[in-house]
């Protein structure tokens, strides 16, 4: 068996992280009353009982945590999009232009 890549890694890292954020003090209980109110009253707008819930603060550490994995993510997204993209410009209305990879 192949050694795990570095992506590999990283995306077990992440879901390890994500899943450890059950167990943050308060969280379960405040993510379960917001999808339960979101369920009763909709999308959050100015004034409504899911609104008032406000944002979960988390601490300085985890909100950092958030932005290195957000980030990773985000750009993991990105460079399959353009792997993607990569197909269509190979195939029509492209396949006789002269466009490159590039």
């Amino acid at each position: 068996m192949p050694e795990p890549t570095l992506h590999d890694r990283l995306m077990k890292g992440i879901t390890k992280w994500m899943t450890d954020l059950e167990n943050y003090p308060g969280w379960r209980e405040w993510n379960r009353e917001k999808i339960g109110k979101t369920i009763l009253f909709g999308e959050p707008e100015f004034g409504s009982p899911t609104a008032e819930l406000g944002d979960f603060i988390f601490s300085n550490e985890v909100e950092g945590q958030h932005a290195v994995a957000y980030g990773y993510l985000s750009l993991t997204a990105t460079v399959n999009t353009l792997k993607n993209l990569e197909f269509y410009f190979r195939r029509y209305p492209f396949s006789d232009l002269p466009v490159s990879k590039e």
